[in-house]
C-alpha cells in the first residue's frame, strides 16, 4: 500500500485543494498511517523471518 502522496508534497505532483491549511494538515494527519503501512509490513515479515528461521 504505497502511495503517492509524498511526490505531491514535494510538489512532484499537483496536489488537491484545500480550503485553508487546517484541512491540509488533517489530511497528512490521516494519510501518513497508511503510507507507511507497507513498509511496516515489510519490516515486521523479515523480523518474523529472523526469529522463525532454523539456527
Amino acid at each position: 500500500m504505497f502511495d503517492l502522496y509524498p511526490l505531491v508534497w514535494v510538489g512532484i505532483l499537483p496536489e488537491a485543494g484545500f480550503s485553508n491549511g487546517w484541512w491540509m494538515a488533517l489530511a497528512r494527519l490521516c494519510i501518513s498511517p497508511a503510507m507507511l503501512w507497507g513498509p511496516i509490513v515489510l519490516a515486521l515479515a523479515r523480523a518474523y523471518y529472523r526469529r522463525r528461521k532454523p539456527a
